[in-house]
């Protein structure tokens, strides 16, 4: 199937000349034209290629404010080159990043979280049926997929590990103060009224290397390129002598 998506002129403009279009935009204008519909988005884009084969009619390429234009670009193209490449030098090494890890460890702590399940329902007496049957014994899971309104009942009605301050305030509180195993009384808060069993607990503690290894490589490459383009730039400055 062709990629061609219009003609203009004797030019054929493509889908990928449509991907390349939009990712010359603004992120938020790319957004909103997306969301307009592909026949919203190659008119745009006709727009502007009409523009650009006007302009070259015109000779305008020729002006002296497109020169002094297309320097300051150059210019500017040139310097983030320049950067980028110094920069590459700022990448953490596994021994360091091991190093740094090990000599801030109390800085990357794991809070402690809760992993529970929950069955919702709208009023407090349907909350109170589905207590008096898990006090008889029968199955959380099974009554989360029967009774429960979040789409957790596709899971049972669990809600996977959370930390505090995930939660609205009345289940949090009920959810940590809970015994793994245990099982509350209907809790009621803004979406409905809950029932909800922890099914673990972990305490607060250290991360791991590699639970924190995101934070560790942001931290250091952060300060590595610090470091680097400050010794990069005194080198320039020696370079090129700069006086005040």
């Amino acid at each position: 199937m062709s990629d061609v998506l219009v003609k203009v002129g004797n030019e054929e403009l493509t889908r990928e000349d449509l991907n390349e279009f939009l990712s010359s935009m603004p992120p938020e204008y790319a957004q909103q034209l997306a969301s307009l519909g592909e026949e919203v988005m190659v008119d745009e884009m006709v727009n502007q290629h009409l523009l650009y084969l006007d302009a070259k009619n015109k000779g305008l390429e020729d002006s002296p404010a497109y020169k002094a234009e297309m320097e300051k670009l150059g210019k500017e193209v040139l310097k983030g080159m320049a950067i980028n490449e110094v920069l590459q030098e700022a990448e953490p090494t596994e021994e360091q990043t091991k190093s740094y890890f090990e000599a801030n460890q109390d800085r990357f702590q794991k809070p402690e979280q809760v992993a529970a399940s929950h069955i919702l329902v709208d009023s407090e007496e349907k909350a109170k049926e589905i207590k008096e049957k898990l006090d008889a014994g029968e199955s959380f899971s099974e009554l989360a997929a029967e009774h429960s309104s979040c789409p957790s009942k596709e899971n049972g009605g669990a809600l996977g590990l959370f930390e505090r301050g995930r939660m609205v305030p009345e289940f949090e509180e009920v959810a940590f103060d809970l015994g793994v195993g245990e099982i509350s009384d209907p809790v009621q808060t803004q979406f409905g009224y809950h029932i909800i069993q922890v099914d673990n607990k972990l305490p607060a503690g250290n991360q791991s290397l590699e639970e924190a290894l995101p934070q560790v490589m942001q931290e250091l490459r952060r300060e590595n390129q610090q470091k680097v383009y400050a010794e990069y730039m005194e080198e320039l400055r020696e370079k090129y002598s700069v006086e005040k």
